[in-house]
């Protein structure tokens, strides 16, 4: 099965918004050009399934994966998440408790996500939703990420042979910079 893997270095949304401080409050032409740079970063990711790791200084803090279905593909999956988590990138740049009060929870998980560097993704077309999840409960069993804590005991999943000859966790989810 061949893979394919990238980076999404997110920089480019942390200059957005120094550019663009009070855009969380929906300012509908800053949202555009936002969506912009979403769709331009997001051009080099397959619509395949795969899975994906938020990294902060080159540590997995998130795994997660997209499937058919469920989750339509790499590329819609995380094209959603950088849409629907702004915030992960504003709270660098303005204060988000006013938000955090109004809105509660919804706003925790890309808030947990601020300060992230990168998101590395694996595209495995064709691969089946079975292999899919033992791929994130074994990432997330030997990687530990910190937003996947409430996740059950996956020591037991094995990696099939194909992955561990084509994808070392080490340098696909330890980037160096």
């Amino acid at each position: 099965m061949s893979m394919n893997a990238g980076i999404i270095e997110l920089e480019s949304f942390y200059e957005f918004v120094r550019q663009n401080p009070f855009a969380r409050k929906r300012d509908r032409r800053v949202f555009v050009s936002y969506r912009q740079l979403v769709l331009k970063l997001m051009s080099d990711v397959p619509h395949d399934p795969g899975w994906y790791g938020w990294l902060q200084d080159h540590t997995p803090i998130y795994i997660g994966q997209a499937r058919e279905g469920k989750t339509s593909s790499l590329n819609g999956r995380l094209r959603a998440l950088l849409l629907d988590e702004y915030v992960a990138f504003w709270s660098s740049v303005d204060d988000m408790e006013e938000l955090f009060a109004a809105k509660g929870e919804k706003y925790r998980p890309p808030l947990m996500k601020q300060n992230s560097n990168s998101i590395v993704w694996v595209a495995q077309p064709g691969c089946k939703q079975g292999t899919l999840d033992g791929i994130e409960h074994k990432l997330i069993w030997d990687l530990k990420p910190e937003l996947n804590q409430d996740r059950r005991d996956y020591s037991d999943v094995e990696l099939p042979a194909y992955v561990k000859v084509r994808l070392s966790m080490e340098s696909a989810f330890n980037v160096s910079g």
